[in-house]
């Protein structure tokens, strides 16, 4: 699961904004996560200058292809700015690794209970057998199952 990491960065020491994201990206990685670190960007920054703007717009185009956001303590306008970009994708933004772990986790258990219902579903579809949804419940054809006779 993608993360991208968002914290401060030029409000303050750099250097030691840069280290928090790496041991949050650390982190992330012993538990399973693939960490985007923008911080690391800083090192390319350094031998060719670009426009702020233009960063926000490349760490947008990461965070389009992340499944949550990480924020880290600190001060910091552009970490605003992408948790406000990632809430308007309905991206789900933690402040702590905790709480990132539980919700993963829960996904995780949504994705195997879905497969479980699709795996029944084709076992019964294999047999031949027709499902028949339950009392109130629509049939194939967007009848009604009393209609039908077939809801008890």
């Amino acid at each position: 699961m993608r993360v991208y990491v968002a914290g401060p960065m030029t409000k303050g020491r750099w250097e030691e904004n840069t280290r928090a994201a790496i041991d949050a990206g650390a982190v992330l990685m012993r538990n399973g996560f693939e960490p985007f670190i923008p911080h690391l960007y800083c090192l390319l920054d350094m031998v060719h200058p670009q426009h702020y703007e233009r960063w926000m717009d490349l760490d947008f185009s990461y965070i389009r292809v992340c499944e949550c956001l990480l924020r880290i303590p600190g001060e910091s306008t552009g970490a605003d700015r992408e948790i406000e970009y990632a809430t308007t994708r309905n991206l789900p933004v933690f402040t702590n690794v905790a709480d990132l772990i539980t919700w993963r986790d829960e996904q995780q258990q949504k994705v195997r209970e879905l497969a479980t219902d699709i795996q029944r579903v084709e076992s019964t579809q294999e047999r031949g057998t027709r499902i028949v949804p339950p009392l109130g419940g629509t049939l194939h054809d967007g009848e009604r199952a009393e209609e039908k006779g077939q809801g008890t």
